[in-house]
């Protein structure tokens, strides 16, 4: 009887040891796969963000060295349109933002303010927007050729600011480690009860 009951302790130990290891193989697996998803989300706004800053520095080079704030205006609020889009600031030589705030933000008015944004105050409303994590941030510079017939570079004369949400890899990252976290559950018992009924069938 009493090795009986040993036998079945045993047992249940490597039924659990068994479990307590793939619980560790999954954990790591699991973190190992949320990373490379995550990264790969990450990237993917980060091209699209770098695509479209670099496509509005080409695209106000001329409104922007020209002065030509209707022009600057209406290229920012079409960029917004897509609604991936939080925000595109148009900034000058002198790092100062030149665009109207009402056509350079698709942030609701809530959420900025409790962020703690003041959207009239345009010498702080860059600096507070690049602080938040919520956001992916791209820029890229504006540049004229003066007098191409010198040799000389482009001149800087601005800069494209463009921010994405990210809201949309928070939630997929949410739901992914739900569904692995289950699927580990499920793995982790179906193992376990495997390896008890195969210990019984064998002993």
């Amino acid at each position: 009887m009493k090795a009986l009951q040993r036998n079945i302790a045993l047992r249940w130990k490597f039924s659990i040891a068994i479990g307590l290891f793939m619980i560790v193989i999954m954990t790591i697996g699991a973190s190992l796969i949320l990373h490379y998803q995550k990264r790969i989300l990450v990237e993917m706004l980060q091209d699209k963000g770098k695509s479209l800053s670099l496509f509005l520095s080409e695209t106000i080079n001329e409104p922007l060295h020209r002065r030509n704030l209707q022009g600057i205006n209406d290229t920012a609020r079409n960029a917004l349109k897509d609604k991936e889009v939080a925000y595109i600031l148009i900034t000058d030589d002198s790092n100062r933002i030149i665009n109207d705030r009402d056509r350079a933000l698709n942030i609701p008015a809530d959420t900025l303010k409790g962020w703690g944004i003041d959207t009239s105050d345009k010498g702080s409303l860059l600096n507070l927007l690049l602080r938040r994590d919520e956001l992916i941030h791209i820029a890229s510079p504006v540049t004229v050729k003066i007098n191409p017939a010198s040799g000389a570079g482009p001149l800087k004369i601005g800069t494209v600011h463009v921010g994405l949400f990210s809201g949309k890899l928070t939630a997929f990252i949410k739901r992914a480690k739900r569904s692995l976290v289950l699927i580990t559950i499920l793995v982790i018992i179906s193992l376990s009860v495997m390896v008890f009924f195969l210990l019984n069938f064998f002993t």
